[in-house]
């Protein structure tokens, strides 16, 4: 990764997690070339990349200050969750964590028998001190066995993959405009007549079986998707 790169990186995730709040002045850019051993050319490139997205804003003579807050950007194809993205803040809480039968809805999703036992999980992901993401997760027990607190906290999907030796596949994605509800002010601290962003997910295992079935939900100005669309078939 080049090293500009680097810096736009961290500086967003210090603006995601509140250590550079709107309106403050970041740090100068010698200190950044200081901090990553690099020249001021580079540090420059970064600015130039964060003014370009809006983020900040260069005052000669003043310095350079936050002008919105990061939110998190990603494309459609390619969506990383938030441990990736901020691997030194990211974490999780646990909401709430429970197995019960089946309802009708959950049986159609993820194929299963009548009544057979799921996983019921209600996560909050957070960067640093802020909440970014809820996530509501079902999982049926007899395929992923296993899953306790400390995995919840940490991942499920590393639990998957390396613990049960299960290979994931893919996950077809519903993307959706919610109004908001009671967990959506209490936990991602949402007001009443704001809006969420809401991404409805399927997941397959590499042969086939279902393993997931989730909700996560955001405030409507934390993330931004993009894609990319053939218009040759355009009328």
């Amino acid at each position: 990764m080049r090293k500009y790169i680097k810096i736009v990186k961290h500086i967003k995730e210090k603006i995601a997690i509140g250590e550079y709040p709107v309106g403050s002045k970041i740090p100068r850019q010698e200190e950044f070339a200081e901090e990553f051993n690099t020249s001021r050319v580079t540090v420059s490139e970064a600015f130039k990349l964060l003014q370009y997205e809006g983020i900040i804003e260069s005052i000669k003579g003043k310095g350079s200050y936050v002008t919105s807050a990061y939110f998190v950007r990603q494309h459609l194809s390619e969506m990383l969750p938030l441990s990736k993205l901020f691997p030194k803040s990211a974490y999780s809480k646990v909401v709430s964590f429970d197995i019960r039968p089946c309802d009708n809805l959950e049986k159609e999703k993820l194929k299963l028998k009548s009544n057979e036992e799921i996983y019921e999980i209600i996560r909050l992901r957070m960067i640093g001190e802020r909440p970014k993401e809820l996530e509501y997760t079902i999982m049926p027990v007899s395929l992923i066995p296993g899953v306790t607190y400390e995995v919840l906290e940490n991942s499920i999907y590393e639990h998957i993959q390396k613990k049960l030796g299960l290979k994931i596949d893919k996950g077809v994605r519903i993307f959706r405009a919610d109004t908001v509800d009671h967990y959506d002010m209490k936990y991602l601290n949402a007001t009443s007549e704001g809006a969420i962003f809401e991404i409805e997910q399927v997941a397959y295992l590499l042969d086939g079986r279902h393993f997931e079935y989730s909700h996560t939900r955001f405030l409507h100005n934390s993330i931004e998707i993009t894609s990319e669309v053939n218009l040759s078939n355009e009328s």
